[in-house]
Formats: C-alpha cells, sequence, structure tokens
C-alpha cells in the first residue's frame, strides 16, 4: 500500500509529499535509486491527485531531474550507459580511430569524442582498455580484447 492512500481526506497531503521527497532524496545519496524512484512516484500520485499543487510539482520536478545526476567521481552502474554508448564500446577493442568508428556507425568525429569521454565518466576509467576491461568485469560485454 502506497503512503499517500493512508491519507485521511481532510488532511494536507503536502507534508507527506514533502516526507517522500526527503526520503527519495536520501534513498539516492545511498546508491538505492530504485527505492528512491519508487518514493518519487508516490509523490507523483500525490501531486497529480491535486490540481492545485502550486509549488509542489516543481519541487518533484527538480528532484526527478537531480536523480539523472551523479557526482562525477562516482562509477556508473552496468545499466547506466545509452545504447549509443553500448555501440562505440563494443568497437574499444580494435585500432579504428575516433573517425573511423564514427564512420561505422554513421555519426560525426565530435559524437564519437563525446560519446568516449561520458563512457570514460560513466565507468570511471581514463582509457579504452581500462574502459573494456571495466566493462567486462561488470558483464557490460562478455569478450576479450
Amino acid at each position: 500500500m502506497l503512503l499517500s492512500q493512508w491519507l485521511p481526506s481532510r488532511i494536507s497531503p503536502w507534508p507527506t509529499h514533502l516526507g517522500l521527497l526527503v526520503l527519495a532524496r536520501v534513498m539516492a545519496e545511498l546508491g538505492d535509486r530504485t527505492n528512491s524512484r519508487a518514493l518519487l512516484g508516490e509523490a507523483r500520485t500525490i501531486v497529480e491527485a491535486y490540481p492545485d499543487a502550486g509549488i509542489f510539482p516543481d519541487l518533484l520536478e527538480h528532484q526527478e531531474r537531480g536523480l539523472g545526476k551523479r557526482r562525477q567521481s562516482e562509477p556508473m552502474l552496468d545499466g547506466d550507459l545509452t545504447d549509443r554508448e553500448l555501440a562505440v564500446l563494443r568497437h574499444f577493442d580494435g585500432e579504428l580511430s575516433h573517425r573511423q568508428i564514427g564512420e561505422s556507425l554513421y555519426v560525426s568525429i565530435n559524437t564519437i569524442k563525446t560519446h568516449f569521454r561520458s563512457i570514460y565518466r560513466k565507468l570511471g576509467v581514463s582509457s579504452r582498455d581500462e574502459a573494456l576491461e571495466r566493462a567486462r568485469e561488470r558483464g557490460i560485454v562478455n569478450w576479450k580484447f
């Protein structure tokens, strides 16, 4: 049962809403993004039930956007690479240049460079070999280089 369903109709939902936002932030800081998203979902249910919610939808949206961001030093988990980043990662094991990888994926060299930086940041590495090693450790790729 959702916490928001326990609210008697005569009590304001906003303290519960704020509590859900705080708990969601705590869960996100602890690395539990699944429960954080669930709590934000409950908060969204409250906001949708009250069309005259004032600032509360803005607070919720800010928190939801913040959940998508991470500290730069914190490596991301397996599922956090985008499909395009995974496609670029599959080219790491060869001797292809940035330009050649871009040509094979039909994107510009600048796009490839952006994907490289993003992959390195998300995996917490600084080279192709390290990225492949980390991806293999996490089961993102299953081939050796």
